[in-house]
C-alpha cells in the first residue's frame, strides 16, 4: 500500500501547524483536511507538485510504501525504494538548547557539506 507520508517533512521543516502551513501555501481546506487525516484516496498532481516545491522534496518523499502481508515483492522492486526509516531528529527542538559555540561549529559544518555538493542539496 502507497499511503502520503508527510508527517517526517513537517518535522524535519519546523511545521508545527501543518494544518495552517498547507492553507497557506495554497492547499484547499478540504484537501488540506483529507490529507493530514490519512483519508485522502487521491491527489491531483498541481497538489503533489505544490507540496514538492513548498517542502523542497521530490515525489517519492511525499509517500510511503508499505508491503502487503499477502502480497510479497521481490526484494529488487522498485516500490521498496519507498520504503522509509523515521530518523526522529526535530531540529529545532535538538538544537535550542546547545551552547552558541556549539551551534556555530555545527551551522559552520552544515555551511561547509552544502558547499561540497550544492547540486545535492539546493
Amino acid at each position: 500500500m502507497i499511503k502520503l507520508n508527510l508527517g517526517p517533512l513537517f518535522e524535519a521543516r519546523g511545521i508545527e501547524k501543518p494544518y495552517s502551513y498547507l492553507l497557506k501555501k495554497g492547499i484547499p481546506r478540504h484537501t488540506a483536511q483529507r490529507i493530514l487525516s490519512g483519508e485522502h484516496t487521491q491527489l491531483h498532481f498541481r497538489h503533489v507538485e505544490l507540496l514538492c516545491k513548498v517542502l523542497n522534496c521530490s515525489p517519492n518523499d511525499l509517500f510511503i510504501y508499505i508491503p502487503n502481508k499477502e502480497e510479497q515483492l521481490p526484494e529488487n522492486h522498485p516500490l521498496h525504494q519507498l520504503k522509509k526509516e523515521s530518523i526522529g531528529f526535530n531540529w529545532l527542538q535538538n538544537t535550542a538548547n546547545l551552547p552558541i559555540n556549539q551551534l556555530q561549529q555545527l551551522i559552520l559544518q552544515i555551511k561547509t557539506q552544502l558547499d561540497q555538493s550544492p547540486e545535492q542539496h539546493r
